[in-house]
């Protein structure tokens, strides 16, 4: 069975692909990871029956990257952070 393809979700590839550039380049900025991971994540998921799906793939796998570059920063924070003084 041939595969049919949605032209208008090439665009979600794309941004899929840039969002998880650009998460991967700030994701050391306070609240900026997260955000962009999930969008990412959501256009990559949407491009995946486009043209461009090795696009959205990529898009895809650099913000599980970014995520899991996120949570571990989260987890170093919260380790580093001194709970109380007494």
């Amino acid at each position: 069975m041939m595969k049919t393809y949605d032209e208008g979700r090439s665009k979600y590839a794309i941004t899929s692909f840039i969002l998880g550039i650009a998460n991967l380049l700030i994701w050391f900025i306070p609240f900026c990871g997260l955000p962009i991971v999930i969008a990412g994540l959501g256009f990559g998921y949407a491009g995946r029956d486009s043209p461009l799906e090795k696009w959205a793939l990529a898009g895809i796998v650099m913000a599980y990257i970014g995520l899991a570059i996120t949570i571990f920063k989260v987890l170093l924070t919260l380790y580093a952070t001194p709970l109380g003084t007494g």
